[in-house]
Order: C-alpha cells, then structure tokens, then sequence
C-alpha cells in the first residue's frame, strides 16, 4: 500500500415611511405586472439588480415610491422587510405568543404579525419593542430568512444546529464583527446562496440593507424555501466543519480509511483531543482540517478556496490542506525545527505560515520588532507553557494514503480520492 505524508506549510433612513413604498398586499397582480423595473428612471438596464427588481415587482412584492422612481439604494426597515416576507412565504401560519406594543396604530402591525405568525421572527425577539422604522442591517435579514427557511423545514433548523460551531468563510469571523450567536445563521445564508459576502471578503454584517439587495435576495428565498436543506452542496460543507472539525467528505468524490484490527482509522480518533506530539516537546490540539481541491479545472473547489487558496494556486492532483492546530510546548522552543518536527504528525516534513485577508492567525515571524524595541527569538515566540494556535498549509497527493500518527502512537489514515 502506497503512503505519502509529504506537505509543505506556509490563510435608510426614509424616515417614517409609508406602506405605498412597498407594494400594498391588496394589489392586484395584474396590476403589478405593469409595473416593470423599465418605467424606473433610476433603474437603468445595466443595473446589477435590474431583473431581479422587475421580478418582484411583478410579482406585486416591491414598488416604485412616486415619480417613476424606485430607489434601489435606499434603506430598508424593520417594518417593510416583515411586511414582504410575509407577502413571499409558504409557511404555515401558527398562534404568536406575545405582542409588539409599539406596532399599535403603525401601517405595518398585521403584516408584521404575519410575519411573526410564519417563524420569521417573534415578539421575545425585540424586548425594547420592534422599533418598525429602524433600518435593517445584513446579518438581521439573514436571521429572519434563516429562521424563515427552519419554520418551514425541519432540516434547516437541524443545519443551524450542525453549524454552531463551524469555520464562518467571512472575514468578521476572525477580524470580529460577527456574533458567535450568528455563526450558524450567516453559515445557512451563505451555504444555500441565498446571501454572499463582498469582493474584501467581509458579509457585511452591520450594513443596512438596500431596496435592490432586498429585491435580489426574495428571489433567491423564493426559490430556496422549496428546496431540501441537504441539496446545499456549501451548506452540506459547513454542517461537516462544525461537526467533525473536515470538510474531507464533502470535498471529496471519495475517501478510504484504513483499517487496523476491524477499526477505521477516522480523523475523529485525533480531532479536537490534546494528544502527544511526536517529538514528544508538548501536546497538540488539531481543531481543523480543510481540503481545497488544487487541480486544474475542478469547477468548484469547494467554499472555503476563498478564504484559504491563493489565486492561481493549481497544481495536478493535488489537495490543498489547511490545519488549524494548537501546541502547548512543556519547556521553551528554541528553533523552529523543532515546532516543525512536532507538527510532522499532522502535515509532513516542512511548514511555512499563513496570512490572509481573512484575518486568521499565523505564526509569529523572528527578527527585529520596532514596536517592541528588541530582537524576536523563537523561544520568545513559543515560550514554554504556552499555548500557540496557527493556521498552517499542507499539500496532499490524490489516492494516496496519508498516515498521522501522534506521539502515542494513535493514528488516522485515510486516502482521498
């Protein structure tokens, strides 16, 4: 049997607004189909959103606001997004408990308890009230869509559950910004589509939401909401990572264990556990370990290739491998051979760090640090009692076996395919 360890290392306001703005929900849908995004003197035709507007226009969900007008860049509040949603759902209404006092006599309180009534939302959700003219920021509409999608299908909610403690491929997850309490809702958002992040990496978790994003994202919802949860290829990525700690399954078209004694030998027998490293200089903890498919050609390389793999990186056969690992020296580290030794078990012979837009952790460089006034060691990098945690890159040859064996002698081997 063939085996190969080698890896190289180195990751608004309107105001008070007025329901005319949205499409009321008596209108009639011959009535909105009339009124196409074309009558709109600030929807041009090379509008990102332009088709996207004329569906929901003519779908009676959205309409202009006077003047030949729709204002795609404008706003959106608390108030018209409930009263959208509950225009586009498909959901089963059940009783709400509770009431929003501060939605009495506002234009928007039965299609905001609609909406309450569908599991976009509920009354405990807004204990200061629901404030309906506050604008609406990226990561409360993707809560509302996400909670929207679990009322309707058990699954989604089952998802939300499997990715409480996921790798979030957004920038804020690192570089702060992002909720620990939002990490399963914007990963349910971004694994079914229905919502993506920007070009600098980011979601944009505090921005307010626009008239054309709102546009766009009901056509998507629309669509997502009859779909199983697990027809998600990335959503079925992101439950994997915040289960067993790989996305290997997910990113493979197949993957052997090897065997000893009739036991599989599985990365859970070394995931998320303090073990012994193998030069024995302290204990490692391996949090993560995800695949991105480096050969030429692979159309999708899975959704963390964003956030790990450097543009151009294709390299036949090839897996990239980012490890997300802890070491906790028992004395001082006083060369970096000796932390590369101590990581071989996971990635093989050398290892370089990384850094990244993303923001996650890479390991400290030696020399001169002006802001410190003194020359940077290695032992004053990896101090004995310390705990380090770093991102590191490996390179894995297809359908070959890869072995990682512990100080104590306890192993995973796999061959991914």
């Amino acid at each position: 049997m063939k085996r190969y360890s080698g890896l190289v290392v180195s990751l608004v306001v309107l105001g008070s607004i007025m329901v005319s703005i949205f499409a009321s929900s008596n209108s009639s849908h011959a009535e909105a189909t009339t009124k196409s995004a074309d009558r709109f003197l600030d929807v041009k035709a090379n509008f990102w959103a332009k088709s996207s507007i004329d569906y929901a226009v003519s779908k009676g969900y959205l309409k202009g606001v006077g003047n030949g007008l729709f204002k795609p860049d404008a706003p959106v509040t608390r108030a018209e997004l409930a009263a959208v949603l509950s225009r586009v759902s498909i959901n089963t209404e059940n009783q709400v408990n509770g009431e929003f006092p501060d939605l009495v006599g506002h234009w928007s309180k039965d299609e905001v308890n609609r909406a309450a009534a569908l599991g976009f939302f509920k009354p405990s959700d807004f204990p200061n009230g629901f404030k309906p003219t506050r604008k609406l920021t990226r990561t409360e509409m993707a809560k509302w869509m996400v909670y929207g999608l679990a009322a309707h299908d058990a699954d989604y909610g089952q998802a939300l559950k499997d990715t409480a403690d996921t790798l979030v491929p957004v920038a804020e997850y690192y570089k702060g910004g992002l909720n620990k309490l939002d990490y399963p809702i914007v990963s349910v958002a971004l694994g079914t589509g229905l919502m993506s992040g920007y070009p600098d990496g980011t979601f944009g978790t505090g921005k307010t939401t626009t008239r054309a994003e709102v546009a766009a994202i009901l056509m998507r919802y629309e669509s997502i909401q009859t779909k199983a949860a697990n027809s998600y290829r990335d959503l079925n990525e992101l439950r994997e990572v915040g289960l067993t700690g790989t996305n290997v399954l997910s990113i493979s078209k197949k993957v052997t264990w090897g065997n000893y004694n009739g036991k599989d030998l599985t990365l859970d027998r070394i995931m998320r556990t303090p073990i012994d490293a193998k030069n024995h200089i302290g204990s490692l903890v391996l949090h993560r370990m995800i695949y991105v498919d480096a050969s030429p050609g692979v159309k999708n390389r899975g959704i963390y290739a964003d956030m790990f793999a450097e543009p151009g990186d294709v390299v036949d056969d090839y897996y990239r491998i980012y490890t997300d690992i802890s070491i906790t020296p028992k004395k001082t580290v006083t060369n970096s051979m000796s932390f590369v030794s101590a990581l071989d078990w996971v990635i093989g012979t050398g290892t370089f760090t990384l850094a990244g837009k993303y923001g996650y952790s890479s390991l400290r460089q030696t020399g001169y640090s002006k802001s410190e006034g003194k020359y940077i060691t290695f032992g004053d990098i990896m101090p004995g009692g310390k705990t380090t945690r770093v991102w590191v890159r490996s390179a894995y040859v297809k359908d070959n076996y890869m072995d990682i064996v512990t100080g104590t002698g306890t192993y995973a081997s796999l061959k991914v395919e």
